[in-house]
């Protein structure tokens, strides 16, 4: 009886099939949609006036920042964000951050960067196209659209160092615990005195600090591959971990470069920039 039942329920619904999958695909659609974050300070009305066109799209980066950038570098290098805004020490943060977030950075990209970043670049190019912007207008919306891409460069730089990071957050290898513990601090001052230059009334401290970690990152790249090469030669650290030590290590001079240069680009005051409304 129960199998005739079944069978009869199958047929029955067999012309309705081509109906059923539409809608589930609807559903799983809007779904997806809603995971993938939208703008907010973005929309036509913005391409009426140069200054409300820069104003949004220094509005929408630094969204883009605070609320994406931040995050998925904070959580790639299995740290919390509050820790970092705290005012607990880089070298203590990092000490009690032994956790495997399992953060998808990929993941984390198409959901919460690249549609903002899109959008950011295509108002950018519209607006240099359409409106008469002054030489200054038009040079900050430049800037604009290279603190995005920097951004991006950011979340490519991190995805390879996190594999890393996680790999020996808890090695039994002290030395190589050690460096990547390092190269994780040095990411945290960062974003520290970052957070504290766009939240801070002292901006100028937090952009001298800024200043000394970029001179810091450019001159560290030649002392930590004499630091690497001499832990290989006492046989702390073996040949291969050396290798994903130099790439890290460029790695995270890269993204303290690009990290400053976004702060330095989208936080620094340019109020004579908005003056031109045409």
């Amino acid at each position: 009886f129960h199998t005739i039942f079944n069978v009869i329920g199958v047929i029955i619904m067999i012309p309705f099939i081509n109906l059923l999958v539409k809608g589930l695909l609807k559903v799983f659609k809007e779904k997806l949609d809603r995971d993938v974050d939208e703008p907010k300070f973005l929309n036509p009305s913005i391409l009426k006036f140069s200054s409300s066109l820069i104003l949004a799209l220094l509005n929408e980066s630094k969204y883009l920042y605070e609320n994406s950038i931040f995050e998925i570098v904070s959580h790639a290098l299995n740290i919390h964000r509050e820790d970092i805004k705290s005012n607990l020490g880089a070298k203590k943060i990092v000490k009690k951050s032994k956790e495997d977030f399992n953060v998808d950075v990929s993941e984390l990209y198409y959901t919460k960067v690249k549609n903002i970043y899109g959008e950011i670049i295509r108002y950018a190019t519209i607006g240099q196209s359409e409106l008469a912007l002054s030489i200054d207008q038009s040079h900050q919306v430049d800037e604009i659209k290279v603190a995005n891409r920097k951004m991006v460069e950011i979340i490519r730089d991190v995805q390879q160092l996190s594999k890393n990071v996680t790999a020996f957050l808890n090695s039994e290898n002290k030395s190589i615990q050690k460096e990547y513990d390092n190269l994780r601090r040095k990411i945290v001052k960062v974003l520290r005195v970052i957070y504290l230059f766009r939240t801070d009334i002292e901006i100028e401290k937090h952009q001298n600090k800024l200043s000394e970690l970029k001179d810091e990152a450019k001159l560290s790249i030649h002392r930590s591959n004499e630091s690497i090469n001499k832990l290989i030669r006492e046989n702390k650290i073996n040949v291969d971990m050396g290798s994903s030590l130099v790439n890290d290590n460029d790695n995270v001079n890269d993204i303290i470069m690009n990290l400053i240069d976004i702060a330095e680009l989208l936080y620094e005051k340019r109020d004579s920039l908005l003056e031109n409304n045409t």
